[in-house]
C-alpha cells in the first residue's frame, strides 16, 4: 500500500482523520476532532489535483463544518456536538486555535469567503485578547489571544495558538493592523526569551505535546503569510527531520500535558507533503540539538 492510500483509509466515515488518545496507564481511545483533521487538510492541500485527494478534503470539510459551534459563527470546537464520532468523554468550550484553523481551511479551499471571515473576526478574536498581563509567563504581552472561549481563569496563553491566529490574519490581508502587531509582539518575545529550545517549550505551547509542533506551526504561519516566522524556520530547522522519521510523536495534550493525542494519519499526510511538494528553503548550514525531555 502507498502511503496516499495508507492515508486516506484513514479516514472516518464522518470525514475525519482518526487519531488516538493515550490516557494514563496505556489506555488508547479512538477519536475523531477537528484539529487533527484540520492539520492533514493543510498538509494535502498542494496535492488537491488528484481526485480522491480533492474528494477527501471535500469530506474533511464537512466535518469541519459539523464542529462549528453555531452555524456562520466561527467558533469551532474540537468535537462535534450533534455528529456521532470517537472521542474522549470530555466537555470542550469553543477554542481560538480550532476556529483560526477551521476558517483558514474553510475560506483557503472555498468553502466559505473571506467577506465572512472577516466579518467574524471581532466577535471571536480580537474579544478575546489579554487586556492586562502579570508578566507569567514573561513572554505574553497585551493584546495576546486566549486560547479558549470562555470566562474561566483556567486559560492557558499559547505560543502555537497566537501563531494560528496570525496565520488567519495575515491570510486575510490583515498584517499591519494593531491587533496582529501585538500578538506578534509577544510570539517573537517568546522565541527570544527561550531561544527556542525544547526544554522550554512547554512554556510557549501548553497545549502542544512535542516541540515538532511548535515548528510546524512557525511552518504553517510563513506559509500563510507570517513573513516573520521565515527567519524562525531557519533557527529551527532541525524539526524538519521529524517529517521525514517513522516515529509517532504525540500531537496536542491539555494544559498540563494529559492526556496525549497521537495521529498516524497525520504523520503520513507530512511525509506525503514533503516528498510531493517543495516547501520553504531552509538555510541547512544551522544544526538544533533536541533534548532528552520526555514529552
Amino acid at each position: 500500500m502507498n502511503l496516499l492510500s495508507d492515508l486516506l483509509d484513514r479516514q472516518t466515515v464522518n470525514g475525519a482523520f482518526s487519531s488516538e488518545v493515550k490516557m494514563r496507564g496505556n489506555l488508547i481511545i479512538e477519536d475523531e476532532n477537528v484539529f487533527i483533521t484540520v492539520l492533514v487538510v493543510f498538509e494535502l492541500f498542494r496535492l488537491k489535483k488528484k481526485t480522491e485527494v480533492t474528494n477527501a478534503i471535500n469530506r474533511a470539510l464537512d466535518f469541519i463544518e459539523c464542529c462549528e459551534e453555531k452555524p456562520n459563527s466561527g467558533i469551532f470546537k474540537f468535537y462535534p456536538e450533534k455528529l456521532p464520532s470517537a472521542k474522549l468523554n470530555i466537555s470542550l468550550h469553543g477554542d481560538l486555535d480550532d476556529s483560526a484553523l477551521s476558517i483558514l481551511a474553510l475560506v483557503y479551499f472555498g468553502r466559505r469567503d473571506k467577506e465572512w471571515a472577516n466579518s467574524i473576526l471581532v466577535d471571536v478574536f480580537e474579544k478575546n485578547r489579554l487586556l492586562y498581563t502579570n508578566a507569567h509567563p514573561a513572554w505574553v504581552r497585551p493584546g495576546t489571544f486566549k486560547t479558549w472561549i470562555s470566562d474561566s481563569h483556567d486559560n492557558p496563553i499559547d505560543c502555537c495558538v497566537n501563531l494560528n491566529v496570525l496565520a488567519l490574519y495575515a491570510y486575510l490581508g490583515h498584517t499591519k493592523a494593531d491587533v496582529y502587531s501585538k500578538a506578534l509582539e509577544s510570539v517573537m518575545l517568546g522565541f527570544r526569551l527561550t531561544n527556542l529550545d525544547p526544554l522550554h517549550m512547554r512554556h510557549l505551547a501548553p497545549f502542544y505535546a512535542h516541540p515538532s509542533e511548535v515548528y510546524e506551526a512557525i511552518r504553517r504561519a510563513a506559509n500563510f503569510g507570517v513573513v516573520e516566522m521565515t527567519n524562525e524556520l531557519n533557527v529551527f530547522q532541525y524539526f524538519e527531520s521529524h517529517r521525514t522519521d517513522n516515529a509517532i510523536r504525540p500531537v496536542c495534550c491539555n494544559g498540563w500535558g494529559q492526556p496525549l493525542w497521537f495521529s498516524k494519519a497525520l504523520q503520513i499526510a507530512r511525509t506525503i507533503e514533503l516528498a510531493n511538494s517543495p516547501t520553504i528553503l531552509l538555510q541547512k548550514n544551522i544544526h538544533f540539538k533536541e533534548s532528552n525531555h520526555d514529552y
